[in-house]
């Protein structure tokens, strides 16, 4: 059987096979193999975890978890979307850490319950004037901003969403919501990647 190169996730594997009834082994079974599948196809991920190089958002330290791993490895990261390094910038540290003693951290809850502050809304018009435009909209991520935007925009059964196969998950996902929610289901074309297709209004 593959053998997963980190410790925790072989035990947690080892520990399916302590199951009793037919349904647990089964379900066991199912999630062995489907790991092993995965393995074998080179599609298996892991968190592995990281610290950040202070001063450098494009280097990090990678932590072992193995007993045959040197005890750090400093790694270039090309898949952080810290593009212009402000995560680590002085200013900003010094400003999220006086934030943090002024008003505390973490997500109070929803913005629509209780958790939109007056630090989001300065933000927000902050963000509007930096982009000269009327207004500007806080979203906790990318992804979240895809698939919020997309829902809203199109609303319509007039609508239609035209998209790569190769989009982001984000847009992708974005575009399936549109299709089947709110009952204003708007059309969701996926298309061949880099084809341009022919398009007409009717």
């Amino acid at each position: 059987m593959w053998r997963h190169p980190w410790p925790l996730a072989e035990r947690q594997l080892a520990s399916l096979s302590s199951v009793r009834t037919p349904a647990e082994r089964r379900w066991a079974e199912w999630i062995t193999s489907t790991v092993d599948e995965l393995a074998q196809k080179r599609l298996l991920r892991s968190l592995r975890p990281v610290q950040p190089v202070p001063g450098s958002p494009q280097r990090a330290r990678l932590f072992p978890q193995a007993a045959a791993e040197p005890a750090s490895n400093e790694l270039i990261v090309f898949a952080a979307n810290d593009y212009l390094g402000l995560s680590g910038h002085p200013r900003v540290r010094e400003a999220a850490a006086a934030a943090a003693v002024a008003h505390g951290c973490g997500p109070r809850s929803s913005a629509l319950v209780c958790g939109y502050t007056d630090l989001h809304k300065q933000l927000e018009a902050s963000l509007a004037t930096l982009k000269q435009t009327e207004e500007a909209f806080l979203l906790p991520s990318g992804f979240a901003a895809n698939t919020a935007v997309l829902g809203a925009l199109a609303s319509s059964p007039s609508c239609a969403i035209f998209s790569d196969a190769l989009n982001h998950a984000s847009i992708v996902d974005g575009a399936r919501l549109a299709a089947k929610g709110g009952g204003m289901r708007c059309a969701c074309c996926p298309l061949q990647h880099s084809r341009r297709p022919r398009l007409s209004l009717r």
